[in-house]
């Protein structure tokens, strides 16, 4: 139980990071206020999932062969070493939020934005999928993600079904955002204009305060896995 835990400490503040990337919620307001509305959201978060999945068992697969010629020893530092890139993405992605000045290299292509209106949900699912695959700290993230859950050492079936949780949880609010139109129809279209409003004026320090907390958190630990500190 004690490395359940230890692991999903690592792991929600990575889905959490992976899922306040403004790309993944931007699109799925604009998605639900298209003509295309929830079905093609969904179809949205579905390849977003999927293409999680693929990048998992891409880099599951190479972890595995990798484990066969590594030794224990040699598997913690490479693991430590993929947490502490986590850690300085998370910190560098901190600090060009809270600047005020700095470029958004996290902000939804304009041609995305545009077609978004007239987006189906097999174009989304694809534009979903899209993004894993272009996004380098989607990779990141999933690489994290796959090195903690192999350093586990979990059972194959278990393995398995803790990175799909992961996966699910990277789109955690986006489907909430998803979920609130579907018990709260009504209010919809109000509370998805004051969301993006809200996240509009707010989403950078919001961003920016979590990513340095995180990486902060995972450059202590990854340090002390090290053995540096």
């Amino acid at each position: 139980m004690s490395v359940m835990w230890s692991l999903w400490a690592t792991l929600i503040p990575l889905a959490i990071a992976c899922s306040l990337v403004p790309v993944q919620w931007t699109l799925t307001i604009l998605l639900l206020r298209a003509a295309g509305g929830r079905g093609t959201a969904i179809s949205f978060l579905l390849g977003l999932i999927s293409g999680r999945l693929v990048q998992g068992a891409l880099f599951g697969y190479v972890f595995t062969a990798d484990s066969a010629v590594t030794t224990d020893e040699e598997s913690d530092i490479l693991v430590a070493t993929l947490l502490l890139v986590v850690a300085v993405l998370l910190l560098v992605m901190g600090v060009r939020k809270l600047l005020a000045d700095a470029p958004d290299d996290d902000a939804p292509p304009p041609k995305w934005m545009s077609m978004a209106d007239t987006m189906g949900p097999l174009r989304a699912y694809l534009v979903g999928l899209g993004l894993m695959a272009l996004g380098a700290k989607y990779w990141v993230f999933t690489i994290g993600a796959v090195a903690e859950i192999g350093a586990a050492d979990l059972a194959k079936p278990a393995a398995l079904a803790t990175f799909l949780a992961f996966a699910v949880l990277t789109v955690a609010p986006s489907a909430t955002i998803i979920g609130a139109t579907i018990v709260a129809p009504s209010k919809a279209a109000t509370a998805l204009d004051w969301l993006s409003d809200w996240l509009g004026q707010n989403s950078r320090y919001l961003l920016g305060g979590l990513c340095l907390l995180f990486g902060a958190g995972f450059l202590l630990k990854s340090l002390n896995d090290l053995g540096v500190l």
